[in-house]
């Protein structure tokens, strides 16, 4: 007699299958559509496990083994396994601040990482590395309950930090450390690198003396001579002679001098990196049959993508809401850069094809 067991095939979201099997008695039953509407459907059939059965459908369903039925066919005496209740909760991704400063002597750079957020809430390791994949495999660090970690004696570059919260959930973020001293005209300036732009605005103020003309004039001495007229037997009335000497007019203008003074104000503006988080790693797939090259394959997806991601239950297709066959994420590389190349789902095997980035389900599927 054969081995007989209960399943049941269900699909999620607007996904759809045909479904058809092998009875007890040897009959192949007609194929029966599940969809939206119908989302699964409990029966008989032959088979031992939910791999090893005679069960056939697409991709989109599932298999799960919920009972064991009589092997002669009878119907009776089938018995359905206890079920397991399973809650999901959707996490929010995990966020954090990465500042880029120098050390005292500015002569290193110091990587400083706080307000972690997101993810479990429990933050167990952090990681450096001076690219996204080498912060992801580097040596971790844990955190033991701290709020925030930093790391010194750095060289001038990009580094990339890794947060890992409790349950295995991580993000990277990058800053940049530029620290140095330069050196001119027996003075010295300092300089301090940080992630981003970077705008300078300088303001001159002048200050101008006005210059004040004083004219100084000296009235010249009045000089009056008279001489006596001698005295004879006869007067005569001396003549009065009076001599008067115009001094010169001596002007003195002193300029006042001129004093210019110069303020600079410098403002920064840091504007944080963009994220890319990887989302999955799989294997590229053959255009003509959709199946596995063997070929190494990551896809990254930046904030907004992520979070779509997340909310469609961490897979590509249905993204942006539309069809299980479509997806509106961009997929890029570590760098954010876009690609084109066909990529297999590690999670649900579907082949994908994406030019510069744009998701289209590959016509043909393993």
């Amino acid at each position: 007699m054969p081995t007989v067991k209960i399943y049941k095939v269900s699909v999620t979201g607007d996904n759809h299958s045909y479904v058809q099997w092998t009875e007890c008695e040897g009959d192949v039953v007609p194929k029966q559509l599940i969809n939206s509407s119908v989302s699964s459907i409990i029966f008989e059939a032959q088979g031992t496990t939910a791999i090893l059965n005679t069960i056939s459908k697409s991709s989109a369903a599932t298999i799960e083994m919920i009972g064991d039925g009589n092997s002669d066919c009878s119907g009776v005496g089938n018995t359905l396994y206890a079920t397991t209740t399973t809650t999901t909760t959707t996490l929010a991704p995990i966020n954090f601040t990465i500042v880029a400063t120098c050390s005292s002597p500015n002569i290193s750079g110091i990587i400083t990482v706080s307000n972690f957020s997101g993810g479990s809430g429990v933050y167990s390791t952090v990681a450096i590395g001076n690219s996204n994949g080498t912060s992801y495999i580097a040596p971790t660090t844990n955190l033991s309950g701290a709020s925030s970690y930093q790391w010194t004696g750095l060289t001038n570059g990009e580094w990339f930090v890794t947060l890992r919260d409790n349950l295995g959930n991580h993000a990277v973020k990058s800053a940049i450390t530029g620290c140095g001293v330069c050196s001119f005209n027996g003075g010295s300036v300092s300089y301090y690198g940080a992630s981003s732009t970077t705008t300078t605005s300088t303001t001159t103020t002048t200050t101008t003396t006005t210059t004040t003309t004083t004219t100084t004039t000296t009235a010249a001495p009045t000089t009056t001579t008279t001489t006596a007229a001698p005295t004879t037997t006869t007067t005569t009335a001396a003549p009065t002679t009076t001599t008067t000497t115009a001094a010169p007019t001596t002007t003195t203008t002193t300029a006042a001098p001129t004093t210019t003074t110069t303020t600079t104000t410098t403002t920064t503006t840091t504007t944080a990196a963009p994220v890319y988080t990887l989302v999955d790693i799989g294997t590229r797939c053959d255009a003509g049959s959709g199946c596995n090259n063997g070929i190494i394959s990551r896809i990254y997806f930046d904030a907004t993508d992520y979070a779509a991601f997340i909310a469609n239950g961490n897979q590509f297709g249905g993204i942006g809401g539309g069809a299980p066959n479509t997806c509106t994420a961009i997929g890029r590389d570590v760098s954010g850069n876009t690609f084109t190349r066909y990529h297999l789902e590690s999670s649900t095997f579907v082949c994908w094809k994406i030019t510069a980035g744009n998701f289209t389900q590959n016509p043909t599927q393993c």
